[in-house]
């Protein structure tokens, strides 16, 4: 069966707040999902530079994810 991706719009700290939630699942279960996460996350946000001011942090900038239906359920349950 084909899954449909879902796509959710976060908050810099949301996926914080959602990658800490899933550090309290087995890693075996979980590992796939976050390195997917962290690697999307990864692409949207420039690394730091010297002149980047602290007004530009990332924590600022909206994150897109694209999560598989049963990846989703995996975090509701978290």
């Amino acid at each position: 069966m084909d899954q449909k991706t879902i796509q959710l719009d976060l908050r810099f700290d949301e996926v914080n707040l959602l990658l800490k939630a899933l550090g309290n699942y087995p890693s075996n279960e979980v590992y796939a999902l976050i390195a997917k996460v962290q690697q999307q996350a990864t692409q949207q946000i420039p690394p730091p530079s010297k002149a980047t001011k602290s007004k530009d942090v990332p924590h600022q900038k909206n994150i897109q994810l694209d999560l598989k239906f049963d990846e989703i359920n995996h975090l509701l349950k978290a």
